[in-house]
């Protein structure tokens, strides 16, 4: 099997993968591929500006987040080191199904999606089929949970995020670990390679 390189470029033009990511950034990748990046984050530009943005959640430490500009986001759980989620902002340009991207508007969304039922709670529109893909919805009806379509066809939708749910676990107060975790040897885990 042949080794995956460094990540260290990365287009805001590749389309989005709803299994696996865009480019060569696959979700469930070990964070040391992206060893450059990360000290890319630390650096500054003559400009004096980052391109990347490092931090974490407040108060979920198991979880590091990596901005580019206002086009993307890559989600790390810290605990297993591996990426676990992509988020797809307004400025990103690659397209999810040949024809969908941030900043359409919901009725295109529901046109173009090869799925068909869905719900929307707190403003994020998912679809029974493939809960791995979240759509974040412009609006102003947070905790009205499945609004009429009248009403939102029009909302835009402003981010795109692809996950592994499995990945995204970081409480682990029971015990229990996730299959995926358990199955994994211990030189898939953390920055080992």
């Amino acid at each position: 099997m042949k080794k995956p390189k460094m990540i260290s470029k990365i287009s805001i033009k590749d389309d989005i993968n709803e299994d696996s990511g865009f480019g060569e950034v696959l979700i469930g990748m070990n964070i040391y591929y992206f060893k450059q990046i990360f000290n890319e984050s630390k650096q500054y530009n003559s400009k004096n500006k980052k391109d990347w943005n490092l931090y974490t959640s407040e108060g979920l430490l198991h979880f590091v987040h990596l901005d580019y500009k206002n086009y993307f986001r890559l989600d790390f759980n810290t605990v297993i080191g591996k990426l676990s989620s992509v988020t797809y902002k307004l400025g990103y340009k690659g397209k999810l199904w040949s024809k969908v991207k941030p900043g359409i508007k919901l009725k295109k969304l529901l046109k173009y999606s090869p799925y068909e039922e869905y719900e929307i709670y707190d403003g994020i529109l998912v679809f029974k089929e493939q809960t791995n893909i979240l759509f974040n919805i412009e609006s102003d009806f947070y905790g009205d949970d499945n609004p009429e379509y009248n009403e939102i066809k029009n909302k835009v939708i402003i981010e795109i995020t692809i996950r592994n749910r499995e990945l995204g676990y970081y409480n682990n107060q029971y015990g229990d670990i996730p299959e995926l975790w358990a199955k994994s040897k211990p030189n898939e885990i953390g920055l080992k390679n």
